[in-house]
């Protein structure tokens, strides 16, 4: 009769506990999954319109050089154009060649090696949108119609230039090289957030060109013009507007979402280790209790046998 009592003694002191022990585990584990979630979106979008941003203060900062020259080449005489082009080229860093296209002549900075003819450069597609428009200049990611080299180091069309382009008088065209190295090394940086550890980007232009980063992976471009964070396979990836006065382009970040996963594992594993503790000791406890009450209730039997065979008898 008192195993029984022992068993549900043991059983309401162990089972239930833990019963509610786990479901407080699995809220609080999909509490901090969502936590985690919702912190990493947040960051992943604010810090991804913030290089967004950087890059288009960035651009416009090197695009002025390109409308310093074209408002006042009347001003200069033609033999000083490559000297004006070699102050653009030398204004910054992140400027890797400067070239002037003016009745049927090629002005260019000293740095670049066999510059392309007028005619090789216009059939690139970016460079025909850009004729197609009424717009004075242009951002444009070009392919074809490229310098052999830039900086004297030779370089693959198929990897995509980032150019500024601009119309000035006479029909004559002026484009500026910028080196996409610097952008995804330098003004991309995802570093000081924790989850963005392996992230890929890539800038895409409005027309679909990519502009090729060695460390990244393509296939983004469904997403253009997308504010959204979209979860694709194991990754999140967003795209959002480098937004200027030309040519509008796209900057697509993705970050595996296994640091989230791992960051989550870790606690989850932590957790369950503290529940497997408080489990152990509940079982214990709940042991310790049933056996202490069984051994009370068989004493005050005992008690009780003996006090009736005290009485007296009839």
């Amino acid at each position: 009769m008192f195993k029984k009592l022992k068993k549900k003694i043991f059983l309401s002191l162990f089972i239930v506990p833990t019963i509610f022990l786990i479901l407080i585990s699995i809220v609080l584990i999909s509490s901090l999954y969502f936590l985690y979630s919702n912190d990493f979106r947040n960051n992943f979008s604010t810090n991804t319109k913030l290089c967004a941003e950087r890059i288009k203060l960035q651009l416009e900062l090197l695009s002025s050089e390109a409308f310093s020259f074209a408002d006042n080449v009347n001003s200069y005489d033609t033999e000083s154009y490559a000297m004006q082009l070699d102050q653009i080229y030398n204004s910054h860093e992140m400027i890797i060649g400067a070239y002037f296209y003016q009745n049927g002549m090629i002005y260019n900075s000293t740095n670049l090696g066999e510059v392309k003819t007028y005619e090789e450069v216009i059939k690139d597609p970016e460079v025909i949108n850009f004729y197609n428009t009424n717009q004075i200049s242009s951002f444009a990611i070009r392919t074809q119609g490229l310098p052999n080299t830039h900086g004297f180091v030779p370089y693959s069309p198929e990897l995509g230039q980032l150019s500024f382009l601009v119309k000035s008088k006479n029909n004559s065209l002026l484009i500026i090289d910028f080196d996409t190295s610097t952008i995804y090394d330098t003004i991309i940086n995802f570093d000081s957030y924790q989850y963005f550890n392996n992230y890929k980007a890539v800038i895409v232009s409005e027309s679909g060109t990519v502009l090729a980063n060695y460390n990244t992976e393509y296939g983004h471009l469904e997403f253009i013009k997308s504010e959204q964070i979209k979860k694709k396979g194991k990754n999140y990836t967003i795209a959002t507007t480098i937004e200027n006065d030309s040519l509008p382009l796209y900057l697509f970040v993705s970050v595996p979402t296994i640091n989230i996963e791992k960051s989550l594992i870790l606690t989850g594993i932590g957790i369950l280790t503290s529940d497997i503790l408080i489990i152990f000791i509940l079982l214990l406890l709940s042991n310790v209790f049933a056996k202490r009450k069984e051994t009370q209730l068989i004493k005050l039997k005992t008690s009780m046998k003996e006090d009736i065979s005290d009485l007296p008898t009839f």
